[in-house]
């Protein structure tokens, strides 16, 4: 989201698209060493971002947007605030509906976060306009119950340092390392490829799976310990926006095996860097990779060995695909994602 909103308005600014002069509002944050240290702390910090969330920050921005022609709610997570705004001057972007639950690919609510999700969707679903990252998400939006009128489709973009990777020093270079970027709750299917990992190896392949963002949750860890590619795994931590070219750069393929996807900018990153693809067949997935990425369907570990076999081999098709991949990458500007957004604007505009 943060890559979204940085992007967005630093090509708004550029443009200065239909005399726009954007600002910016952000809730206040809650660090986690607000409350101390132990059990207590995440449940008194989780207490204090709902407080935020849904009591302050609605107060706040109703006085942050006054005298706004338009206000840009820029990630759906704080589509609550759209509640507190006038509907007639408000856009929203969705960039995936997981937090609606397992339709959607992400996990079945509690009760109080099903209610809280509930009015996410209904602040949503009022604003003028509503942006969608893909045409996937657009027909999960109109599933929802989101009036297709409203739904304008902006892709994100590539920054141009993708394009200019170079190999990040100081990284082993023996083993074939395949790399992940992102999350790890269930939905990013971090076990697909862990158990596509221990196929590798046991066919013979030296290779190791390099994980940048979140580290993998316990059940994964143990998965790894059980399939016995522990020592496999290389954790690269949170990576700086800044050092991500070089680290894609400096994998042999990205495996992007996410079950439910709203768009997915990893693989397009990857590309731009000159990494080949594997991902799932889920989601936005196959609109935003077209045919530069090796698809696979379901868990079967079968079948992403062989695509992975295939994106390491160096083949004449697995640099077939690398060209694909820069082609397409090269497709998705924040230019064009900025003009889109501000069409969405002229829109409501033009009706107020």
């Amino acid at each position: 989201m943060e890559v979204y909103a940085r992007a967005l308005a630093r090509e708004l600014e550029l443009s200065h698209a239909a005399g726009i002069a954007p600002a910016s509002w952000e809730p206040p944050s809650v660090p986690g060493e607000f409350v101390g240290s132990g059990r207590p702390r995440s449940m008194l910090v989780r207490a204090a971002r709902l407080a935020v969330q849904y009591a302050i920050g609605p107060l706040a921005i109703k006085g942050a947007a006054a005298g706004a022609r338009v206000v840009h709610v820029l990630d759906h997570s704080y589509g609550n605030l759209a509640l507190a705004l006038p509907a007639e001057r408000l856009v929203v972007t969705v960039h995936d509906l997981t937090f609606l639950g397992e339709g959607f690919g992400g996990r079945a609510p509690g009760r109080l976060a099903g209610r809280a999700r509930r009015l996410i969707l209904r602040g949503i679903a009022r604003a003028a306009r509503i942006l969608a990252d893909s045409e996937s998400t657009r027909r999960d939006l109109e599933r929802a119950g989101v009036r297709s009128e409203k739904v304008r489709v902006a892709p994100l973009g590539v920054d141009e340092g993708f394009f200019h990777a170079g190999r990040r020093p100081g990284l082993p270079g023996k083993r074939k390392r395949i790399l992940h970027v992102g999350g790890s709750d269930r939905r990013k299917g971090l076990d697909r490829a862990l158990r596509a990992l221990a196929g590798l190896v046991s066919a013979g392949h030296d290779v190791e799976l390099a994980k940048a963002g979140e580290a993998l949750f316990s059940d994964d860890q143990a998965l790894a310990r059980e399939l016995g590619v522990s020592e496999r795994v290389v954790y690269l931590g949170r990576a700086r926006r800044e050092d991500l070219p070089s680290i894609y750069a400096s994998a042999d393929a990205l495996i992007f095996p996410s079950r439910a996807e709203g768009f997915g900018l990893p693989p397009l990153e990857a590309m731009a860097a000159g990494v080949p693809v594997v991902a799932a067949r889920a989601g936005a997935l196959p609109e935003t990779t077209g045919d530069a990425a090796l698809l696979v369907s379901g868990d079967e570990p079968r079948a992403w060995v062989e695509a992975l076999a295939l994106a390491l081999s160096g083949s004449d098709a697995a640099r077939a695909l690398v060209e694909r991949g820069r082609a397409r990458a090269l497709s998705f500007t924040w230019k064009r994602c900025a003009e889109l957004t501000v069409a969405a604007y002229e829109e409501i505009l033009s009706e107020t």
